[in-house]
């Protein structure tokens, strides 16, 4: 029985172990129901775990590098990607409300302890 040929690569994507700098090759599965993304490269680590989880379809997805993603059939059980949205500074609510500051209302309670402690001695 003739060997058969591993799927071609299709794109390229940076280990996700930590401290592994290998790069591992991305191959798209041709059977089944699903077209799963697999990678293959990094053997060391043990990151070319052929899992269809959901989670690393998508991060295969979105972080790799495609030769050519438009011809591609993305997985069935991809997440949906949302970016985080950019941090404004943050404002203030704004309220009708007087904002007294601490240092005000010290200086206006020694001004009334003086004035009531003037009309004492008096």
């Amino acid at each position: 029985m003739p060997k058969k040929e591993p799927n071609p690569p299709i794109g390229k994507i940076k280990c996700s172990e930590k401290g592994c700098s290998q790069v591992c090759s991305i191959h798209q599965a041709r059977r089944g129901k699903g077209r799963f993304l697999y990678t293959r490269g990094a053997v060391e680590c043990g990151c070319c775990e052929q899992s269809a989880s959901a989670l690393r379809q998508t991060r295969i997805w979105n972080e790799g590098d495609f030769d050519n993603r438009d011809e591609l059939e993305p997985p069935p059980n991809l997440l949906e990607y949302k970016p985080e949205p950019e941090k404004g500074p943050e404002k203030e609510p704004e309220s009708n409300e007087l904002k007294v500051s601490m240092p005000g209302v010290l200086v206006a309670l020694g001004l009334l302890g003086a004035t009531v402690w003037g009309f004492i001695k008096l």
